[in-house]
């Protein structure tokens, strides 16, 4: 009986070990199935109309069929709205979010269509495959047929992103080269357009008093700022209590703010009829091509603001001198703000 039950207790024993060497290997083979996410990355750039480029379409096509030929399946990240460039990482979010699913201990790797959809600057790229390497994955790109997983695949992908970035960078030259020249030479201006204007062929013309009240409220700015010596921050609240709206770079209406102000009498030049060509730290113009459109308000106007923010300028430098017996005591009883004191033209001022 005794040797029965040794024999049982033998066989429950190797059914037992089987059961775990199969779960073991089970466990091993779902680890493997799990290990074939390829992430796919999909990049809109802008390019001149009729030129020869990949459309998104394109692009997901040929990286759909590059990572299921190696067995694996693809997760998708796309930058294709608006433009979104190469040369940096900055503004390419869905990039980003990519990058952060490395870690991953499904994920083999990163697909693209080429080269150019993911890098154009050299340094970025280089941080970028040394950290794939520690990860120990790679990087597959459809058009030049690259393997990151070898030696010869990574020498080759570190020279095309040079010429790549080569590329760029002459680009970049020949577009600066060519708006130094309309500006220089043409007049002509670049840029954000200023609040209160269009621009037509690149001259700046008063914005369409039909269709918005920008040039009005540009007047009103300009004149309330210069007869009632108003705070930046006083010429916001007068702006949007007076029912105008400010413009962001996109064109779109919002309340003014202290900036906006600050901004738009910057700009006193501008709408003076000249073009400042550069500033200095300070923003004030340091090289200024002169009438190079029409003016966009009358001069005298202009001229009297810059005036008061001169003026200003060196009353506040005078003012941080000067010793008032009221300071940082007395506020105002409508804003609730503390009064500033200045002297201008032998006259004490606040604000």
């Amino acid at each position: 009986i005794g040797a029965k039950a040794l024999h049982t207790h033998r066989t429950h024993v190797r059914i037992i070990r089987t059961h775990v060497l199969l779960c073991l290997f089970g466990f091993v083979a779902k680890i493997k199935r799990m290990a074939k996410i390829m992430l796919c990355y999909v990049r809109k750039s802008w390019t001149p109309k009729g030129s020869n480029t990949a459309s998104p379409e394109q692009q997901r096509a040929a990286i759909l069929g590059l990572v299921e030929a190696r067995g694996f399946v693809c997760e998708w990240y796309e930058d294709i709205e608006g433009h979104r460039s190469g040369r940096s990482e900055e503004g390419r979010p869905a990039w980003l979010k990519l990058k952060a699913q490395l870690t991953r201990t499904d994920v083999v790797g990163v697909a693209g269509y080429d080269l150019s959809r993911l890098y154009r600057n050299v340094k970025e790229f280089l941080a970028f495959i040394d950290d794939l390497e520690k990860m120990g994955k790679r990087l597959l790109l459809c058009q030049e047929l690259i393997d990151t997983g070898t030696a010869s695949g990574r020498a080759i992908a570190t020279m095309l992103v040079t010429m790549h970035q080569l590329q760029a960078d002459r680009t970049s030259e020949r577009v600066t080269a060519n708006i130094e020249y309309r500006r220089r030479v043409l007049g002509q201006h670049h840029g954000p357009i200023p609040y209160g204007c269009d621009r037509v062929k690149g001259k700046l013309v008063p914005a369409n008093s039909e269709a918005t009240k920008d040039h009005e409220a540009l007047l009103y700015l300009y004149a309330s700022y210069v007869t009632e010596h108003l705070s930046y921050d006083r010429l916001a609240e007068r702006m949007n209590a007076s029912g105008y709206t400010y413009r962001d770079r996109r064109r779109q209406p919002r309340p003014w703010n202290r900036e906006d102000a600050r901004r738009a009498l910057a700009n006193h030049q501008i709408y003076a009829g000249h073009l400042p060509l550069r500033r200095d730290s300070q923003g004030q113009p340091t090289e200024v091509l002169y009438n190079t459109h029409a003016p966009i308000i009358d001069p005298d106007l202009c001229t009297q603001v810059a005036r008061e923010i001169e003026g200003r300028r060196h009353s506040t430098r005078r003012g941080s001198q000067q010793q008032y017996l009221l300071g940082g005591i007395a506020y105002c009883a409508t804003c609730g703000r503390k009064l500033a004191g200045y002297h201008k033209n032998c006259l004490l001022y606040t604000s």
